[in-house]
């Protein structure tokens, strides 16, 4: 696969057919962090969507939750992608850690196409030197043995 190929995302959609004050507003794309995925968001996006009647987004992205996978990360193409087959000419983004980079360059590179940011957890200048630590957490991760018949929540205790 080319670098600069897409892959499609998979995302959740909450909205309603009844008109309210706020559907004329750009809806709410969310884009979340390392290792995360839209469900984290599940129970925020309902949240939000009820609370202001905006149409909120959750997006998993490239190698995250539903989406495709592929040994390349190019997040950008692929969010920039989904909003073009959602037909979606404005937005509002909410990037959580890794998908708050993602945000900040989208908001960027297409100023006309994102109309607020909301940047959570992540700063847009140089990665602190801890981050090179994050191999040896996930090597630690993968060697983890988890029985079969298990239920997470006992797992992860």
């Amino acid at each position: 696969m080319d670098a600069t190929e897409t892959v499609d995302l998979a995302y959740a959609s909450y909205e309603t057919t009844a008109s309210t004050n706020s559907s004329n507003k750009p809806p709410l794309v969310i884009l979340h962090g390392l290792l995360g995925s839209k469900n984290n968001w599940n129970s925020m996006s309902k949240a939000i969507h009820r609370t202001i009647g905006r149409k909120v987004i959750s997006i998993d992205a490239r190698n995250h939750g539903d989406s495709s996978h592929s040994s390349h990360h190019s997040y950008m193409a692929d969010v920039m992608n989904l909003l073009k087959k959602l037909e979606l000419s404005k937005v509002s983004v909410l990037g959580h850690s890794m998908g708050g980079r993602t945000a900040m360059v989208l908001a960027l590179l297409c100023p006309d196409l994102v109309s607020s940011l909301i940047v959570v957890d992540i700063s847009p200048v140089k990665t602190s030197p801890q981050i090179y630590s994050m191999v040896n957490l996930f090597d630690a991760m993968s060697a983890v043995s988890i029985r079969s018949g298990i239920a997470m929540s006992k797992a992860r205790n």
